[in-house]
């Protein structure tokens, strides 16, 4: 009997496991990322994330509309000025994982899906897949309308920077002025950073403090030691270009993007050493993550190219509804100053919900 038994189970492997079984592993293994959301499902989604400035999206013309009437195309991409004039990019910027210089526009920031902690967590067996960077495509002319322009600019269109160390460093923007201070209590030693207070940021970050009290002690001792005691750095507002580009502008200087702590070689795609290939590191506790994510933050140890240390507030990448908490005085897209009252949402700050 054990001979055709042996047979049998041959005969269902053979024949059976393609059908089943190797299509159920390969379709796991090969989950997707891209997100081809149509565009009325974008407009939906970034207006359901920024209630304050955007009210409403005409189909037919295919923009966003400003609470103040100004117009954003919801497709399409505006390009750097400073590209006319760059023959070409550094080795750095043209290395794999530097982003164009240029601001591609709301619906292309979503074509790759998020995948938040209740779904995915990333590790060196399972690392984010290639081209899975939700979130590093940034709408900069949606954010410069709602966070304020984060430079001036030359004659020739490229944004005013001055050197400092290794970095570029932007000047005359307009975010500085409506930043708000939030105190970072989880390292032990109370530092201050400065985030905007355009949609809430500075209230969503306050919120995800306030819940960090409550995560268990053993993800408090390990980002303590991911935090080095104090040693390491933490950091909000920055205006800076992003690492190894001349022309993109980095998240910080709009006043959205905080880093938990500066380790270098720690879990940064360009510090971690990759031995001949591609090689995942982290270090940050799940527990945190997970309430970054329950208050509008993406984190970016969920990108092929990681970025452990940091996170951003995009709830549209989420799926989420926030509530309205009024707008600062902003220089936006359009040039004018504008300012609106203090309007109180119906839920908590960052308590926004998932659809």
């Amino acid at each position: 009997m054990k001979p055709l038994a042996c047979r049998l189970f041959c005969f269902c492997v053979i024949f059976f496991y393609p059908l089943f079984g190797f299509g159920a592993l390969t379709s796991l293994a090969d989950a997707t990322i891209e997100q081809r959301l149509s565009q009325a499902e974008a407009a939906r989604r970034f207006l359901a994330a920024y209630p304050d400035f955007l009210t409403g999206y005409d189909a037919a013309k295919q923009e966003l509309i400003g609470w103040d009437g100004t117009r954003l195309p919801l497709a399409g991409t505006e390009k750097n000025n400073c590209q006319d004039n760059t023959a070409a990019l550094s080795s750095a910027s043209s290395s794999a994982g530097s982003q164009p210089c240029c601001s591609p526009g709301p619906l292309e920031t979503l074509g790759v899906r998020y995948r938040p902690v209740a779904e995915y967590w990333p590790s060196r067996d399972d690392p984010p897949k290639p081209d899975e960077d939700a979130g590093r495509l940034r709408p900069l002319v949606l954010w410069t309308y709602m966070y304020g322009a984060p430079a001036a600019k030359n004659a020739d269109g490229c944004w005013r920077t001055v050197k400092v160390g290794n970095s570029l460093q932007l000047l005359g923007g307009a975010v500085e002025k409506n930043l708000a201070p939030v105190v970072w209590k989880l390292a032990g030693n109370g530092v201050t950073i400065r985030v905007s207070r355009a949609n809430g940021v500075d209230r969503h970050l306050a919120a995800v403090v306030a819940e960090l009290e409550t995560i268990s002690a053993e993800a408090k001792a390990q980002y303590r030691r991911i935090h080095g005691c104090g040693k390491t750095g933490v950091s909000g507002f920055y205006p800076r270009l992003v690492r190894g580009t001349i022309c993109e502008i980095s998240p910080h200087a709009f006043g959205v993007a905080i880093d938990v702590h500066w380790r270098p070689g720690l879990d940064y795609w360009l510090d971690s050493p990759q031995r001949g290939g591609y090689r995942y590191q982290s270090v940050m506790p799940k527990e945190i993550v997970a309430v970054f994510e329950r208050h509008g933050f993406i984190w970016g140890g969920k990108w092929r190219h990681f970025d452990g240390m940091h996170f951003e507030y995009r709830p549209e990448l989420l799926d989420m509804t926030m509530p309205p908490v009024g707008r600062p005085s902003v220089a936006g897209a359009s040039g004018r100053t504008h300012a609106g009252k203090h309007r109180p949402g119906p839920r908590r700050p960052g308590s926004g919900r998932r659809r």
